[in-house]
């Protein structure tokens, strides 16, 4: 709470965002824990406060691998359903899950950075691999 305002009562940040649906609760918090943290945080809102609500980021797993598939519409409805802003990472929205393994090398070349490269910069990456 103390990006909204300071314990001198200066003014931060409008809109920062709320990550305790990340940070604090996880694929064995039940209904309760998750009462506990939004009780928590409406109640320190300060009155210039605008509620957020934040599942997932670039940081953490995503919200399928973090809660479990079959928990992922639920999620999202809780999170649509909170008062506020509802943030959603992007694929979240259709149930993607993390695939962090059995990615070749192949499936990571990105030939458009090659080509700010000359010519031969470029072949030597193709050939070589390095």
């Amino acid at each position: 709470m103390k990006y909204f305002i300071d314990d001198k009562g200066k003014k931060g940040s409008h809109f920062p965002f709320n990550f305790i649906l990340i940070e604090n609760l996880n694929a064995s918090s039940n209904a309760f824990d998750f009462k506990r943290e939004i009780d928590t945080w409406m109640s320190n809102l300060p009155s210039i406060g605008v509620s957020n609500w934040v599942l997932g980021n670039h940081d953490k797993a995503r919200v399928g691998s973090r809660y479990g598939v079959d928990r992922i519409d639920g999620m999202l409805m809780l999170l649509l359903l909170l008062p506020g802003v509802a943030v959603t990472y992007n694929g979240d929205e259709i149930g993607m899950v993390d695939f962090r393994y059995g990615i070749s090398y192949n499936d990571t070349r990105d030939p458009q950075v090659f080509f700010h490269y000359s010519l031969s910069y470029f072949y030597y990456f193709i050939f070589f691999r390095v």
